[in-house]
Parts: C-alpha cells; structure tokens; sequence
C-alpha cells in the first residue's frame, strides 16, 4: 500500500472488526461489532469473563430441551423392566442425567463467523465453547422443571433441593471446563499481539 503501512492497515482491520458486548435480554453475549467509532480496551478481557461467546436462541433450546425431556421419558419407561411406579422425581433425575449425556450438534451461525474466527486464531474451539454453553441452558430448563413440579407438589422440598444442588454442581462443572478451554492459549491484553495473531497474508506485511 502506498498511503498506509501494513501495521496501520491491520490496526485499522482490528478497529472495523472492534470487540465489545451486545446487551440481550438474556446474559451479554461476546459478539464482534463492525462499528470502528468505538474502542474496547479491555476486549480480550471481555472475552474470558463473558456469561456467553454464542448466539444461542430461545427457541432452538426450547426444540432440543422439549427432544430431550422426551427422549428421557421413553428410555426410563423402557429400562423399568420391574415395572415398578415411577416418580415425578424419578423423572426429573433421569432428564438431568439425558442432558449430561446427550450429543449435543452444534454449528456457526452467519452472525458467529467473526468470531468463530477470532477464536480459532487465539487457539480456542469456539463450536466447544458454544456446546457447553448449549448444554448449560439445557440445565436451566431443568431447573424450571424442578421449581414447577415443586411449586404444584410434584416432588417433596428435600427432592427439590436435592436436584437443584445436583444441577448447579453440573453448570458449575462446566463453567470450570469453559474457563479452562478459553485459557488454553495465552490471550494478551496487548493489541499490537493481538494483530500478529490475526495478521492475514499481505502484500505490504514483514515476513
């Protein structure tokens, strides 16, 4: 380029693809914004502390809760051989277990490419990410199951208590395994380390 050195063109790359969150009705969610006009100088710090990196929609886990709790419901019925009465309770338990086990698919939305592709060059497996947090909003419908079979007399508090405990420990356990996942590759604070690592092949650029 003759008006522009290859650090200032990847700078101004950096500044038309500026990180920040976008405020949902639901958790913030990490998405890349197009809009130079503002800086984020904590953005990979944003990264890591962020409830969600995917956009993940309402009704798509409405589909897969509803396909799971399903599912759970024929193989209990299935597996008791003995024929014995099952619970409300027993119910519930076996549905958290289905959504711990489930294989969950999951794919890159257009509005997620850029940031797929932020990650990938940050060492992170963004579809991994995307999976727990997937599996994790799974849990939450669990939890409106327990709170709405207590609510009506379903199950006894100590069962309700007992559920409740047994899926914060499974969130929690992902959200460990998140955080492990996101520290994989060192992220720096530092924008000029930030362009090396997205540096694409330039014409202008040093080898």
């Amino acid at each position: 380029m003759n008006n522009i050195s290859a650090n200032d063109y990847h700078r101004l790359q950096w500044q038309q693809a500026q990180l920040s969150f976008h405020k949902t009705d639901g958790p913030e969610v990490f998405k890349l914004n197009n809009d130079d006009a503002v800086k984020s100088p904590n953005a990979i710090e944003n990264i890591r502390g962020s409830d969600r990196i995917s956009n993940i929609k309402p009704e798509d886990i409405e589909a897969l809760y509803a396909e799971i709790k399903a599912g759970s419901i024929t193989a209990l019925e299935a597996s008791n051989i003995k024929n014995e009465k099952l619970e409300p309770f027993d119910y519930l338990q076996h549905n958290i277990k289905e959504i711990g086990d489930y294989p969950i698919e999951v794919s890159i939305e257009p509005d997620e490419v850029n940031t797929a592709i932020l990650f990938n060059s940050l060492g992170i497996n963004f579809l991994d990410v995307k999976r727990m947090e997937v599996r994790m909003e799974l849990y939450e419908k669990a939890k409106e199951d327990v709170k709405n079979s207590s609510e009506n007399n379903d199950i006894r508090k100590d069962q309700e208590l007992a559920l409740m405990e047994d899926i914060d420990n499974r969130i929690a356990d992902l959200k460990e395994r998140k955080q492990d996942l996101m520290e994989r590759k060192k992220i720096t604070e530092s924008e000029d380390e930030l362009f090396n690592q997205l540096r694409f092949k330039h014409p202008d650029s040093e080898t």
